[in-house]
């Protein structure tokens, strides 16, 4: 007994001295990541630093307070486990004092200290972020040149310019000089190869201001292969007409396959085309007026009376023959519109440009010298340079992609233009050899190629999700870890390069300025798909709808009823609905490859059903991209646990609630997605209404132990929140999105507010409050604890009452606050609160106040919806010196 007394007696002085020890560590540490953080605050520059060299070392002194903690717990308890806990201890701080060295090293490494804000040195900190990100500084320095040369609008107003130079300038002088003309209007053709920009200059000046206002009605029609009967496309103008937008949407203007009808119902769609291409002339006029002749002319009398006395713009994109114009054009004849207004037609046909009889006729193909300006210019005016660019531009290539990869690196050599020259073909279309030539200019990286190779997978008009694209090519293996920039990182790095070099066309921004989605060129797609076929990047050979969900590299043996369709479908995106998913899936047991599967993108297969993803996780144990987006699933597997690997799994726009019981342990896991908007019909006062809800996945069970989580989006909590202790172990999240009901939901804020307090990363918080009855206190008492989300740079709260949490106020990073759908009726930003705040945006439908405007130094949007005081908020935004644009709804 005496021995065991002494025993701990001397356990209990060892661990006494090993606390003294862990929490003079943990001050240092401390110290250190609050100088982090100062870098960070006050030189912005310094941010990516920072996060470059500190991300693959999460911040250890959190994980030394919870073995503290835990220990001290334990103590009283447990003393037999004192030499264990002992040894974790001795091994943490053993640990804890290497990073420490680590830190220290990177610290003298890399100059980081509080930064003088001054110029040079923030120079000097972007260098040092450059050379933290890899191995080889000076292809970083270019790296990062390229990267700030990112900025689309900047390129494409120096790259493209026919739309200011030719384009707007005759769409504004078309009204003063129509006196001398037969018709009201005038007809403008746009013609060169694919790849040359048509359509983007035209869209540039069909959305140009000066434009808008000059017309009194709008209508984009993109035609491209449809065949389509005269009647359709005159019913497709008047649609237009009765729904007009100022936005440009090429997707939604673009004629459906839905609507393409034939123009001899009696014959199949090839012997249609071959009898018309065989049809004399005088035959054809014979026969093509009397197809469907009531129906056109009563569409073409409703077209007249539509456009009487109106300016009007038409744009018909992508015209591939000139017949329709013989029809349609009797519309326009007549002096029933107002006179100034203009027709503009996009084609690759010479032949069909003059037959729609042009007053303006642009070819882009002869226009040499008109490139051959921009490309002197981007060289800053290098007279040595002017043969060989006037040869280049001369050549069949798309000119704007070598113009972009000139502003984008204008330090160009004679010698390297030269090479470029030589290597081009002299032939009259676009060859894949100078697809290729034009591809090695640009510079771009093995993993920025391997990116853009992976593209030919895809269908035609496919619209790209940024998130959903690089995540693919990180599990995949496009991109690889480049010093220390993650695999995912340098994907969206290479997503951003393909874009400035304009091999990706922007279709939706985010709030940030970040694009959202984009889309491919047709010609530039299909030219990608000839370099991937000839160099066998791909050896994935399934049916076109199965293709593209399934590893590029993926090498199983499709049925041979899916090789007939693919050989006579070719690269079309309008094939027929089949069951070639639900076949693969079922035959998966059976394949000796499925172990390499890597990614299996699901979304929007409505053949999928819950016995499918079990065979999935039963058999492709490699998956590391598994995405059941928009389809019938109602459950997830136990078997899902054995996806060791998966990285991603997007459950979203599912009836999915919840994970097997049994816990499911995913250590790779970096993106959990989920949650739905669903229709719910109330009864209000004898009423049906309807009204949008928001359900999700509840939590899994013991989440804190996968560690790797950077994005969960979203997760339902309810009962008290104490769960929520787990999210405080993710010390790696970046978006953190929750859904909270039930009784007690001021409690599981709390356990919320404390679990994020200690997520150095996290930079995007949304809570969802909904389905609760309590009438919980008033938010200011219950966020007196210290402990906060303190780095946030957006946040969106939905459903609070009675107030806003004070702390919102002390966010010195929060540049985006969104409020909507709650009973807030009162906000006031104080001074010095929310200083870097750039976007508020406000809905509610009941009455509500805001003030303080005038105090936000960086605000530049405010989007309000439901009943305010105009007037006061608009002198509030007069007296900031950002005058913010103001929306309401």
């Amino acid at each position: 007994m005496e021995n065991q007394a002494n025993q701990s007696a001397t356990l209990a002085g060892d661990n006494a001295t090993l606390n003294l020890t862990v929490r003079r560590c943990v001050s240092q540490v401390l110290f250190i990541e609050v100088l982090e953080l100062q870098i960070a605050i006050t030189e912005p520059s310094a941010a990516f630093v920072i996060v470059t060299w500190q991300r693959p070392l999460p911040s250890p002194s959190f994980r030394i307070t919870e073995v503290t903690r835990r220990h001290m717990e334990n103590q009283a308890n447990q003393s037999a486990t004192l030499a264990g806990d002992s040894a974790v201890l001795n091994l943490t701080i053993r640990e804890l004092k290497i990073r420490s060295c680590e830190v220290g090293e990177r610290r003298m490494r890399y100059d980081v200290k509080v930064p003088e804000p001054d110029r040079d040195r923030a120079k000097a900190m972007k260098r040092a972020g450059w050379q933290a990100a890899g191995n080889d500084d000076t292809d970083e320095q270019e790296d990062g040149g390229r990267r700030r040369f990112a900025d689309l609008r900047l390129a494409r107003d120096r790259v493209d310019g026919y739309c200011e130079d030719l384009l707007i300038p005759f769409l504004m002088d078309a009204r003063e000089n129509h006196v001398r003309r037969r018709h009201n209007y005038k007809v403008i053709a746009v013609v060169g190869m694919g790849g040359k920009g048509k359509t983007y200059e035209a869209a540039r000046a069909y959305k140009a201001p000066s434009v808008v206002s000059s017309f009194d009605c709008k209508v984009w029609i993109c035609l491209g292969q449809e065949s389509t009967k005269v009647a359709a496309f005159l019913r497709k103008i008047l649609a237009a007409l009765d729904n007009p937008s100022d936005q440009f949407d090429l997707e939604s203007a673009q004629l459906q396959s839905m609507e393409k009808e034939e123009l001899i119902t009696q014959l199949q769609p090839n012997e249609e085309e071959e009898l018309i291409t065989n049809l004399q002339s005088e035959e054809m006029k014979k026969l093509v007026p009397n197809l469907g002749r009531t129906e056109e002319e009563e569409l073409i009398e409703k077209l007249e009376l539509r456009l009487n006395g109106k300016r009007f713009l038409l744009v018909i994109d992508d015209v591939r023959d000139g017949y329709l114009w013989n029809h349609i054009g009797a519309a326009f004849l007549k002096q029933s519109c107002s006179p100034g207004s203009v027709i503009l037609i996009t084609t690759r046909s010479n032949y069909v440009a003059h037959s729609f009889s042009p007053n303006l006729n642009i070819d882009m193909d002869t226009s040499s010298d008109w490139y051959l300006g921009r490309a002197m210019a981007l060289t800053n005016i290098n007279w040595e340079l002017k043969p060989i660019l006037q040869k280049i531009v001369s050549k069949p290539l798309p000119v704007g992609l070598f113009l972009r990869a000139l502003y984008v690196n204008p330090k160009r050599t004679e010698a390297d233009l030269q090479r470029f020259c030589d290597n081009l073909d002299n032939s009259t279309t676009l060859s894949s050899n100078n697809a290729r030539q034009i591809l090695k200019f640009c510079n771009l990286t093995s993993n920025c190629k391997n990116s853009l190779l992976y593209m030919s997978i895809f269908p035609e008009d496919t619209i790209f999700e940024r998130t959903r694209l690089v995540r693919r090519w990180a599990a995949e293996g496009m991109t690889a870890q480049r010093g220390r920039l993650s695999a995912l990182d340098e994907a969206d790095h290479c997503f951003d390069l393909l874009l400035a070099h304009g091999f990706l066309t922007p279709r939706d921004m985010s709030d940030t300025g970040k694009v959202k989605s984009c889309r491919m060129d047709a010609i530039i797609l299909g030219t990608v798909t000839q370099i991937a076929r000839e160099d066998h990047f791909v050896k994935n050979n399934h049916h076109p709808d199965l293709a593209h969900r399934l590893s590029v590299h993926y090498e199983g043996q499709p049925q041979q009823a899916e090789k007939a369709c693919w050989n006579n479908c070719g690269r079309q995106a309008t094939v027929e609905q089949s069951n070639a998913t639900q076949e693969f899936l079922e035959s998966l047991p059976s394949s000796t490859h499925s172990g390499i599967l890597k990614v299996f993108d699901l979304e929007d297969c409505n053949e999928l059903e819950d016995h499918h993803v079990k065979i999935i996780c039963n058999h492709a144990f490699h998956l590391k991209y598994l995405s059941v987006r928009k389809t019938g699933i109602t459950e997830l597997p136990q078997q899902l646990g054995k996806l060791q690997s998966l990285e991603t799994l997007d459950i979203r726009e599912t009836k999915i609630k919840s994970f097997a019981k049994n816990s499911i342990f995913l250590p790779k896991l970096k993106h959990l997605l989920a949650g739905q908007w669903t229709d719910e019909e109330l009864v209000v006062n004898g009423d049906v209404q309807s009204k949008q809800t928001f359900s999700t996945v509840a939590m899994p069970k013991h989440i804190g132990d996968m560690t790797e989580l950077q994005v969960i989006s979203h997760i339902a909590v309810s009962g008290d929140g104490s769960e929520l202790q787990y999210v405080g172990y993710l010390l790696q999240l970046v978006k953190l999105g929750v859904v909270v009901s039930g009784s007690k939901a001021s409690s599981v804020l709390r356990h919320l507010y404390h679990a994020t307090g200690n997520l150095g990363f996290l930079r995007s918080l949304s809570i969802q409050v909904t389905k609760t009855d309590e009438d919980y206190e008033n938010m200011n008492r219950q966020d007196a604890s210290p402990i906060y989300p303190k780095y946030l740079h957006k946040l969106k709260i939905s459903g609070l009452k009675n107030g806003l949490p004070s702390w919102i106020a002390k966010l010195k990073s929060l540049k985006f606050l969104d409020i909507a759908c709650s009973a807030i009726t009162t906000i006031n930003f104080d001074n010095e609160a929310c200083p870097n705040l750039k976007k508020l945006t406000w809905s509610s439908t009941r009455e509500k106040s805001l003030s303080g405007i005038e105090r936000l130094p960086r605000l530049k949007n405010l989007e309000l919806t439901g009943i305010f005081d105009l007037q006061s908020v608009k002198l509030a935004i007069e007296a900031n010196m950002n005058k913010p644009i103001l929306v309401t709804n």
